[in-house]
């Protein structure tokens, strides 16, 4: 007699080896957001599975990166003869939306416009969330932000279901909206992470595209010209990263304003090029970790404190809410100072791209509440041995809480003898407080900015090297 239709069904569902096979077992829509989070390449190969997983990956949501090089084709993760560009071949062959959009393009941008009009008319991109334009094409005899290009007219088109914006132009160009209007236009309801990078814009288009960013988490604006103010006003921020470094730009970014930022928990900001520059925080109450500052910032007021390049110049109240500190090229004595307007930092990161000055003669012989009661962490980065041992070993000596050193040098290997040594320098036999650890690490390349944690909200420490993920691409 022969088997039951159910029977069947169930034998079909065994995986080779015996065994009931659950994958199959699950529904299209969880297939589908697992497919989803697969890379391009990843995905493409789940066809290979079966029939039912080539149905899946053709019309699942896809989240999509190619890069785009200085040839005539583009080559995606997934292709491997380059027969075709990786936009038009993939959209072809998947007949899904497109969740996520990463293209790095590394062509003259005029020939964007192709990609261009297909963002506009296809419909695969009605929901799109993610979008990500990178553009890096130099040109020998340019100047850094010679070549304006206009900014992507599909992004206004995009805008309404967009949550994830990064426009990045780097090298000779810079991107610019064509019209003040077109700017005007753009309004971004779901958006939760913005990073503007080489555009050129006016302070009020961009003052009114923040307002038009009802959910807004976290901004990065690097390298941008076009405004000397930024004024940021937002009931939902929660990270802002700024930069400043184009040296021909007539209208650079000169003045930060934090008018009202009510959620606002971590500002970064890195000088690639040294001007006088003024940072003004008159209400954000949570903001708990500051850096990468250095005595090129003219003035900084936070709340009723003003300090004159990083020296406290009138301190009616003290700053308790912040907990990290990053600091670059500052002497112990600025340090010192510091730490007493910001009495309860937990994290203290410091850079040296130049030898500190020795201040041996430094004491600290009267109560200081931060290394008394809260510093627990000290970073170093491109520690050079005796140049910084007087800098960190007034902290061995001193901080009674500490629980963490960390000296990351620009050595190729940190070999016992060495490490030996530096112990007997810093004077750790001494130390105030028992339980510290010192860590020695090294690095091969200088880490300029943690702007990429802008946006890594679940980081809880932007500064801290241990944690940096932007090694991996």
């Amino acid at each position: 007699m022969g088997k039951s239709r159910p029977e069947e069904e169930s034998r079909s569902h065994e995986q080779p080896h015996g065994g009931p096979d659950l994958i199959s077992g699950v529904p299209d829509d969880v297939l589908f957001e697992i497919i989803a989070l697969l890379p391009t390449a990843d995905g493409a190969r789940t066809q290979t599975l079966s029939r039912r997983w080539r149905h899946l990956w053709r019309a699942a949501p896809l989240n999509f990166d190619a890069e785009v090089d200085g040839g005539a084709q583009a080559q995606a993760a997934d292709e491997d003869d380059g027969s075709a560009t990786a936009l038009g071949a993939l959209l072809h062959t998947h007949r899904g939306p497109v969740r996520r959009l990463s293209l790095r393009w590394r062509r003259p941008f005029d020939s964007f416009r192709a990609v261009d009009s297909e963002l506009q008319r296809s419909p695969r991109f009605d929901g799109l969330e993610e979008f990500e334009i990178h553009s890096s094409h130099h040109i020998c005899g340019y100047r850094m932000g010679a070549l304006k290009h206009q900014i992507p007219s599909s992004v206004l088109r995009l805008a309404p279901t967009l949550r994830v914006l990064s426009i990045c132009f780097r090298m000779d160009a810079m991107a610019q909206f064509s019209t003040e209007a077109a700017a005007s236009a753009l309004g971004f309801p779901h958006l939760k992470q913005l990073t503007l990078d080489g555009v050129h814009v006016s302070e009020d288009s961009l003052r009114g595209i923040l307002s038009r960013c009802p959910v807004l988490e976290s901004l990065a604006l690097l390298m941008n010209t076009g405004f000397r103010r930024l004024r940021i006003s937002s009931p939902t921020l929660r990270s802002l990263g700024t930069s400043i470094g184009v040296p021909y730009a007539h209208e650079r970014l000169e003045e930060l304003v934090v008018e009202d930022a009510p959620l606002l928990e971590r500002l970064i900001h890195h000088a690639y090029v040294t001007y006088p520059f003024i940072i003004r925080i008159i209400q954000a109450p949570k903001l708990k970790a500051l850096g990468q500052f250095d005595d090129k910032i003219s003035t900084f007021e936070i709340g009723t404190a003003v300090l004159k390049e990083m020296v406290p110049v009138s301190l009616p109240n003290v700053i308790r809410a912040v907990k990290i500190l990053a600091l670059k090229d500052q002497n112990l004595a600025c340090v010192i100072g510091l730490l007493k307007c910001f009495p309860c930092i937990e994290k203290l990161h410091m850079t040296f791209k130049k030898s500190p000055e020795s201040e041996e003669n430094v004491q600290c012989c009267v109560p200081f509440e931060c290394l008394d009661l809260h510093l627990k962490m000290l970073e170093v980065t491109n520690y050079r041995e005796e140049s910084d041992a007087s800098f960190v070993k007034f902290f061995v000596l001193n901080s009674r809480v500490l629980e963490s050193i960390k000296l990351v040098a620009p050595r190729n290997e940190c070999d016992e003898r060495w490490i030996t040594g530096q112990h007997m320098m810093l004077q750790l036999k001494d130390r105030a407080s028992q339980s510290v650890r010192v860590e020695f690490h090294t690095t091969s390349s200088y880490i300029h900015s943690r702007m990429k944690h802008v946006h890594d909200l679940d980081m809880d420490n932007p500064f801290d090297t241990s944690l940096c993920k932007c090694r991996r691409r």
